[in-house]
């Protein structure tokens, strides 16, 4: 249960997992003097902690180490509280939950206490949504500049570039670019500067990305053109007479497929092609020689080209 106590401001101190780093001097000495004519208007939250060696009882100031700051500029000796158990989780959450809901945070101290409430409290994101009243996409933002370096740290603290360019900044993948990228864009707009870079660094990295794509298709498509298994799989799959019948094998790897002409053609499994990471094999099965055989015997008997087998199976009169 809560208690209402006031406490001695020496019996109070701050926690280590407050995300709120910087307290701006003429903002708190306005908060003094405001505490001095008027007293301390709003409590502060705390908890027990443990104080091994103290002849009095200690306390951790859950929410209102900003007013804690004013009380020792107004030189007040004591605050009034409310004391609280509460765990290291609960109040860690409580703490940042508290300041990510005031204004005044910089965009790196909200993306600490984003990061502290998905890390070391355990909420997914949609939870810190609902507590916090903010949109996904402002989370994953703010958390995405926690990648940036001390200098894109500093720039951004400064004011030198905002969480709106520093995103398509961390796109730059080199290092020392990125760097330059940085020292070209500070004090340029917002709209300025994404165009800049967008146009200057993206623009050539996209064209690269694909490219890159391109070239590793046509590889692989070139290997694959080469592969006697790929070859009967495409055979079988343009066939409009046996693409339904093509099917997945239960419980098999990914891309292990199975030709069902046996369900047609009367006879035991015919092939499988089998895919193992890029490499393709193709194992014949049973009579491949008989199917062919009774395959080109119905396709006559119906007056249709035996299109499927081309020039024949692969591997044909190979034993089963």
């Amino acid at each position: 249960m809560d208690k209402v106590e006031s406490i001695s401001r020496a019996q109070l101190q701050p926690n280590d997992y407050n995300n709120r780093k910087n307290f701006d001097p003429d903002k708190l000495a306005e908060l003094a003097r405001s505490m001095r004519e008027h007293g301390v208007l709003q409590f502060l939250l705390v908890r027990p902690v443990e104080a091994a060696g103290e002849p009095r009882p200690r306390f951790e100031i859950v929410s209102g180490e900003r007013r804690w700051r004013a009380a020792e500029i107004a030189e007040l000796a004591e605050l009034p509280c409310v004391v609280r158990e509460m765990s290291d989780n609960a109040a860690l959450e409580c703490c940042v939950i508290e300041n990510l809901q005031r204004e005044g945070l910089t965009p790196l101290e909200e993306a600490e206490g984003f990061r502290r409430l998905r890390e070391d409290a355990g909420l997914e994101v949609p939870d810190i949504c609902e507590r916090v009243g903010v949109k996904k996409t402002v989370i994953y933002e703010r958390l995405k500049l926690l990648e940036l370096d001390a200098a894109g740290r500093k720039a951004l603290e400064a004011g030198s570039i905002t969480p709106r360019v520093a995103i398509p900044l961390l796109q730059v993948r080199e290092e020392s670019v990125r760097a330059r990228a940085l020292d070209e864009v500070r004090g340029m707009s917002v709209r300025e500067a994404t165009d800049y870079l967008d146009r200057e660094y993206l623009a050539e990295q996209r064209q690269e990305d694909y490219w890159q794509e391109g070239k590793q298709r046509r590889e692989n498509e070139d290997e694959a053109a080469e592969d006697p298994g790929w070859q009967a799989a495409r055979r079988l799959g343009e066939d409009p007479r046996y693409r339904p019948l093509a099917r997945e094998i239960p419980n098999a790897p990914a891309g292990v497929t199975w030709g069902k002409l046996a369900e047609e053609l009367e006879v035991p499994r015919v092939w499988v092609v089998l895919q193992d990471g890029d490499e393709w094999q193709e194992e014949l099965r049973v009579n491949a020689a008989e199917v062919e055989k009774r395959e080109r015997a119905r396709c006559e008997l119906a007056g249709e080209p035996c299109a499927i087998f081309g020039g024949g199976v692969p591997g044909a009169g190979a034993g089963g």
